[in-house]
């Protein structure tokens, strides 16, 4: 009886070492999950204030950005076009800028050679400057 009584206060012992270690696991992994909650959420407002950003400066993105937010919108559930944009709608609004002004950047890198080959037609015998100014 006495072995039988030892035994179970060690087995006791053994499992309040378990839960106590079970206990520890649990508060780091909810310590964990707040944590990437709270980074979540600033991500998710960088997100935004990233395409405002890129909207206020490349206003004439917005027609752009709009059309590929309403066209993605359907595919992830979202019927209604008039719910406010969520962070991923924002990150599509923002990849859909940055698409647009890509195609502007490319048409304005022709600038340069267009203007020299203009210079030459109006000026035909006037050397070509290097940089041009307003000035």
């Amino acid at each position: 009886m006495n072995e039988a009584l030892e035994n179970a206060s060690n087995a006791t012992v053994v499992l309040q070492a378990e839960l106590e270690e079970l206990a520890k696991a649990r508060k780091a992994a909810e310590e964990k999950v707040a944590r990437l909650e709270e980074e979540h959420k600033e991500c998710n407002q960088l997100i935004l204030q990233t395409d405002n950003l890129a909207h206020r400066l490349f206003p004439d993105s917005q027609t752009y950005a709009v059309k590929k937010v309403n066209a993605r919108r359907p595919s992830q559930s979202q019927a209604s076009l008039a719910v406010p944009w969520t962070p991923n709608d924002h990150l599509v609004a923002l990849n859909a800028r940055v698409s647009h002004m890509r195609a502007i950047d490319r048409n304005l890198s022709d600038i340069p050679d267009v203007a020299s080959q203009l210079y030459r037609t109006l000026w035909p015998g006037e050397v070509v400057p290097d940089t041009f100014s307003l000035s």
